[in-house]
């Protein structure tokens, strides 16, 4: 049974308010509108007790729990609303109406914004929670989504699909946006917002044939220059050059991208164990996971002697200035579009292959399949969770890498003694077959108009060979080829040539 109640609150007795004893108890006088009126004392003696101006509801939930809400300043309209409220209460049990119904009428930007509260509590990265956010928000004023009912795959689609035609974004830019709707909608899902999601079948496009920057792993003569010309460098994007130089170094010999750089510390690595690791956090990680990375030993002696050189080394503080004042990341890319350039490199080859800071990322996994490191460990290095993008994407491999892997192979097998010479006429061809063994000759090929062919560069003939004498020598073997119909059919002298 629902009851109805007003709050009562509690509020400091001003200096100057008179104090009076009614009926043996205390009250105090307060000038409310004008008028003085009696507000009863409470235990503290201190303070004195008022009644909320509105009435409020408590009553039992759907689900056994009690949940309390502000009513009417009026009783009677209160009264009226608890009883609804039962009723409510009683029709949902029975199934009568959609327990989801409240929420569906809500607005999805006030769903949005509890959803944005929920990844904050997740140990999500601060650019990952406006990313998302920005991503939906953009969805649901474009989609024209104001409420659950507005919510349909076609107008996701379409809409994307309209962003794609624009150029606004591509594919797998889509893709994103696609992905991060989902997940709002799988939220509602979890949350008892909604009964189930509309968009949960949509599948992701293929993103390969829209590839907007194809990048290319740098050979170690390349990576030799590129760091020479770094440590040597004058300061880009307010990194100095032995600072870009090591940071290179890491991203070939780590494959960390350059949020995961961004966020090392002096804690983040650990010299004193065996071996040496780094560490980047899962706040901070792609694939939200702590990850630990071996250091290779001419690294580690790299770093210690870098560190050394740092007249202010904090450990709490980033080792890479890569941050900038306004909470974003410098533009790694210009610095090695930079320092290739300066020692005649190109950024971008003629093949339309880029050399920018990811690239460094397809070094280091295509060094480890230059090593013989197998797929399952490059993977799991690479922290990967397909396979597939280890050896299809970030592994390159070159042409003269394919020529030792193919001189590697076993040499093809002798030619037999039954040989195949190939007789050009004009733009028409035959074949003349010659058997040793059997000491006869049998000539084919597609109709030429000459009565007579004549080989040209072949020895084994010392005359040419009539076409009727050719006709014959064909009739003669169709007798014990299975393939020419044991000589009832016309002979064809193409069925007749083993080669054609």
């Amino acid at each position: 049974m629902a009851s109805i109640f007003k709050n009562t609150i509690t509020r400091r007795i001003p200096d100057d308010a008179q104090q009076v004893v009614k009926s043996n108890k205390t009250f105090v006088r307060i000038v409310r509108r004008g008028k003085q009126v009696l507000f009863p004392v409470a235990e503290c003696g201190s303070r004195y007790k008022e009644q909320s101006k509105c009435w409020y509801i408590k009553y039992r939930t759907e689900d056994g729990s009690w949940r309390r809400v502000r009513g009417f300043n009026d009783k009677s309209a209160t009264t009226q609303l608890a009883a609804r409220l039962e009723r409510q209460r009683d029709q949902l049990d029975a199934g009568l109406i959609d327990r989801h119904d409240e929420a569906m009428k809500r607005s999805l930007m006030l769903h949005l914004d509890d959803f944005k509260t929920f990844l904050g509590s997740k140990a999500n990265s601060p650019k990952h929670i406006a990313l998302t956010f920005t991503r939906l928000k953009r969805t649901l004023e474009g989609c024209k989504f104001h409420c659950w009912k507005d919510m349909a795959p076609s107008k996701l689609t379409h809409w994307l699909a309209v962003q794609r035609a624009a150029g606004t974004m591509g594919i797998k830019t889509s893709n994103y946006y696609q992905a991060a709707m989902k997940e709002f909608c799988t939220w509602l899902k979890r949350e008892g917002r909604v009964a189930s999601s509309p968009i949960e079948h949509l599948q992701a496009l293929n993103a390969e044939p829209d590839v907007r920057r194809m990048r290319r792993p740098l050979s170690p003569d390349l990576f030799a220059k590129l760091i020479d010309s770094a440590y040597s460098g004058p300061t880009v994007q307010c990194m100095t050059g032995p600072d870009r130089a090591m940071l290179y170094i890491m991203a070939a010999w780590t494959g960390f991208r350059r949020g995961e750089l961004a966020s090392l510390t002096g804690k983040s690595f650990a010299f004193e164990i065996e071996p040496p690791t780094v560490t980047c956090n899962a706040s901070y990680s792609k694939r939200r996971r702590k990850d630990v990375i071996p250091l290779h030993p001419v690294v580690v002696e790299r770093l210690q002697t870098w560190f050394k050189s740092k007249a202010e080394y904090d450990a709490q503080l980033p080792v890479f200035a890569l941050k900038t004042a306004n909470g974003g990341l410098r533009r790694t890319s210009k610095m090695m579009k930079e320092d290739l350039e300066r020692v005649g490199i190109p950024y971008c080859d003629e093949d339309g292959l880029y050399a920018d800071f990811h690239a460094n990322r397809h070094t280091f996994i295509s060094n480890l399949a230059r090593s013989g490191v197998s797929p399952q460990l490059a993977q799991a290095i690479a922290r990967h969770s397909d396979v597939n993008l280890t050896l299809g994407v970030y592994t390159h491999i070159q042409v003269g890498e394919q020529a030792i892997a193919i001189d590697t192979l076993s040499a093809p097998p002798q030619f037999r003694t039954t040989h195949h010479d190939a007789v050009s006429i004009g733009s028409k061809f035959v074949v003349q077959n010659v058997d040793q063994t059997i000491g006869g000759a049998c000539l084919g090929g597609t109709p030429v108009d000459s009565e007579q062919v004549k080989p040209t560069g072949s020895t084994n003939s010392p005359k040419p060979i009539p076409r009727k004498q050719l006709d014959a020598a064909c009739q003669r073997l169709a007798g014990s080829d299975r393939n020419s119909g044991g000589g009832i059919r016309t002979p064809d002298t193409r069925i007749m040539i083993p080669l054609l």
